[in-house]
């Protein structure tokens, strides 16, 4: 089955709650969309989800740019998600 990677959208908030309730990560549309507003709207964050010809979503991925006072920044993970 033919799959793409495209960046997260609003409207992908019930997908992403439904891969992350499958680990343990139970989680409201509400909260997805809230976080993924914020998220998106911030350069120093990416979140992309890997979509299945179809529109269902077979997993996302979360990262952001990190600083340390006593590193270089750095890409760091917020979460994986795959199914």
């Amino acid at each position: 089955m033919e799959t793409s990677l495209r960046q997260a959208l609003l409207s992908d908030g019930d997908e992403i709650g439904r891969l992350s309730a499958q680990l343990d990560y139970p989680t409201s549309r509400d909260q997805v969309v809230a976080n993924l507003n914020e998220l998106l709207a911030d350069p120093n964050h990416g979140v992309l989800v890997v979509e299945r010809r179809g529109r269902q979503l077979r997993g996302w991925i979360h990262v952001f740019k990190s600083h340390r006072v006593f590193a270089a920044p750095f890409a760091e993970l917020g979460g994986v998600v795959w199914s």
